[in-house]
């Protein structure tokens, strides 16, 4: 019986915690996981491994989540991607997902809705 390759998954958080957890949950539903904490970084692990689908956090340093989805749907179009968001110092948040949604990302708040992420997940891939 042929079994199909694990989905994989890139994890772009700038948050230490958040992004370790996003990982052990992701890993848990039998995803492989690549993660990074910056948008930079990110393209990189893109360019190489190909995910499956994007998890990238809005506000975070060296290209952030905007700047991210503009050189996704410009070289990556295909690759479904999640934008989560909690806000910022300044507030703001609300407002970065709606611009991340004109961009073609699924969106949504932190904290996260466990059960709704990971269906989306599975919607999407």
């Amino acid at each position: 019986m042929n079994e199909s390759p694990k989905k994989s998954i890139l994890v772009i958080e700038d948050d230490p915690l958040g992004r370790e957890y996003l990982c052990d949950l992701l890993e848990e539903e039998d995803y492989t996981v690549y993660a990074t904490c910056n948008g930079k970084e990110g393209m990189a692990i893109l360019n190489e491994h190909r995910p499956n689908l994007v998890v990238t956090d809005i506000f975070m340093p060296e290209l952030d989540g905007m700047e991210l989805l503009l050189n996704l749907k410009e070289r990556h179009n295909r690759i479904p991607i999640i934008a989560i968001s909690g806000g910022s110092r300044f507030g703001g948040g609300s407002t970065a997902l709606k611009a991340a949604s004109h961009l073609g990302a699924v969106c949504m708040e932190k904290p996260l809705h466990l059960e709704k992420f990971l269906k989306t997940i599975r919607c999407l891939i």
